[in-house]
């Protein structure tokens, strides 16, 4: 029986895992090989869903954002920049779409009621008719995590930062090996390992752990892209529009225009010139934008378990040959993601105290640490 917990992932599935581990009683190493907040994480830009977003498409995750919404606020509420959102209706919204919408909100008890449109700088005037304000929050990702990571350190959680994962191996029942390179030497951890990665997952599991394709049936491997904008919105701002019509600033597979966060949809390998020129164009009919507000763009990964991203599961906790996988699709789901995960590691490590992270609070105290590479 292994008798420590390896997490690799500091995001906020990763960072929630570690803590509730430790408020147990384990004894836990968190492996992160990049800045924190890196990865999937890093791409949430702070949001915390209400459950609006999914009603239509994924009633199952707009459930789970509704109850794990409040929760969330609580545990941060001391990072909290604002505690509602607006989903803004342009000439590109139907009547039929809208009404679907609401009709789904009302019928899982989400709020989404007509608003005026937000005042918010940098908004063209007239480019929208309407809004619905919604309990989607946001909060100051960066700040959270790392005293989110702050606070696990305290309670006993070993962070091993700038290291890459070079292999890893089973070497008993739910116990793995693996080896993390930092510099020049090479150090070997063993315990049951969590893989919180988010859209590295994937790659570790075809990677160091040397897993075939066919032995990761639940994960697909999708292309996206961001495009970063140099505006500062502190309101979650989305576009209600039917998904999969095409429309890049529709949401989920069309794009989400959250905080400075452009992100289209498609599968391109890269981001060309050509498609940030359109890109810019369409975020010109709701923001004043030009080439100088632009940041850069890149082609990222985005781990996806169907192929409309927006039918994607709320959270997915998975035991792949003795390694717990814990993938969450936004982070108003990290924190249960990251209670099961620990539920499955508690189980194994033989330890039978409850979770800890229920009713966490994370306050701003402690150092003003900056963990990166």
């Amino acid at each position: 029986m292994p008798s420590r917990a390896i997490v690799v992932g500091a995001g906020i599935t990763g960072a929630f895992t570690a803590l509730d581990l430790a408020l147990r009683g384990a004894d836990v190493v968190l492996v992160e090989r990049g800045r924190s907040p890196d990865g999937a994480t890093s791409r949430i830009e702070g949001v915390v869903h209400g459950g609006a977003r999914f009603a239509v498409t994924a009633p199952a995750a707009a459930a789970a954002c509704r109850d794990e919404n409040p929760r969330m606020r609580a545990i941060a509420r001391d990072f909290l920049l604002s505690d509602h959102g607006y989903f803004l209706v342009t000439d590109a919204t139907t009547d039929d779409y809208m009404e679907k919408f609401l009709s789904s909100a009302g019928r899982l008890g989400i709020r989404a009621v007509h608003s005026d449109p937000p005042m918010i700088d940098g908004l063209r005037p007239g480019a929208v008719r309407g809004a619905l304000e919604t309990s989607d929050a946001l909060i100051d990702l960066q700040e959270f995590l790392l005293h989110l990571i702050w606070r696990a350190v305290e309670e006993g959680v070993e962070y091993v930062n700038s290291a890459d994962l070079e292999s890893a191996r089973p070497v008993g029942d739910h116990e793995w090996e693996i080896s993390i390179r930092r510099g020049s030497s090479s150090r070997a951890v063993r315990g049951a390992l969590v893989l919180a990665a988010g859209h590295g997952i994937p790659g570790i599991l075809r990677g160091p752990m040397g897993l075939s394709p066919g032995e990761v049936p639940q994960f697909g491997v999708a292309r996206g892209s961001h495009v970063l904008l140099r505006l500062r919105v502190p309101t979650v701002i989305q576009i209600l529009h039917e998904p999969g019509t095409g429309d890049l600033m529709a949401p989920s597979r069309g794009g989400t225009f959250v905080g400075p966060t452009l992100v289209p949809g498609g599968d391109p390998d890269s981001t060309s010139p050509e498609e940030v020129s359109a890109l810019l164009s369409s975020a010109s009919r709701l923001v004043e934008v030009s080439e100088e507000d632009l940041i850069g763009w890149s082609s990222t990964g985005r781990l996806t378990f169907d192929p409309s991203a927006s039918r994607a599961p709320p959270d997915l906790v998975a035991d792949v040959r003795g390694a717990i996988v814990a993938y969450s699709s936004n982070m108003a789901c990290g924190r249960r993601t990251a209670e099961a995960a620990a539920d499955a590691v508690a189980s194994i490590l033989g330890i039978r105290a409850p979770s800890g992270i229920r009713d966490l609070v994370v306050g701003r105290e402690g150092p003003a640490v900056r963990l990166t590479r």
